[in-house]
């Protein structure tokens, strides 16, 4: 039974790392090896206890089984946790952000307010001249360059 345990830790680590953002991974990781030390201080000390109490002449029921069947239940417990919590994640993946359109749009928004000339925006009339080779270099002082100084292998025409 224990071998199934090993096989089911990675596939959990697994299946959570996928819910969260890269930059939560460790935080993620942090927390599910507290939880599985936490479970190997408890789960002894919880189930032994169990089993002793049920084995005893004091119990209300002989029950040797006893420590499988907390078992079996804090486990549907876990897993009813995990359903509810994986329903509320799947939702909230579906309201991810589109970062392209994101950046698009403050792109624009940021090209349409600046003063710069390196961020305004260009008409249509001039990439249609530019394609058919009416461009310029614009440098910034001090340096000093000229179109034709330019190798043609350095410029491409989009």
């Amino acid at each position: 039974m224990s071998s199934l345990g090993g096989l089911a830790g990675p596939s959990v680590n697994s299946i959570l790392s996928n819910q969260v953002s890269a930059d939560s991974q460790g935080e993620l990781q942090g927390i599910m090896a507290s939880i599985s030390s936490i479970a190997m201080i408890v789960g002894p000390l919880l189930l032994t206890q169990t089993f002793t109490y049920f084995t005893s002449d004091s119990a209300p029921v002989y029950l040797p089984g006893s420590a499988f069947w907390v078992a079996a239940i804090l486990t549907i417990a876990a897993l009813i946790i995990f359903s509810a919590s994986s329903s509320a994640a799947k939702s909230r993946r579906l309201k991810r952000m589109d970062i392209v359109k994101h950046n698009q749009v403050a792109w624009d928004n940021q090209s349409n307010q600046a003063e710069s000339a390196w961020v305004k925006p260009v008409s249509r009339d001039e990439m249609a001249g530019a394609r058919a080779g009416n461009w310029q270099v614009i440098c910034t002082p001090p340096s000093q360059c000229l179109r034709n100084g330019l190798a043609m292998s350095e410029v491409r025409n989009y």
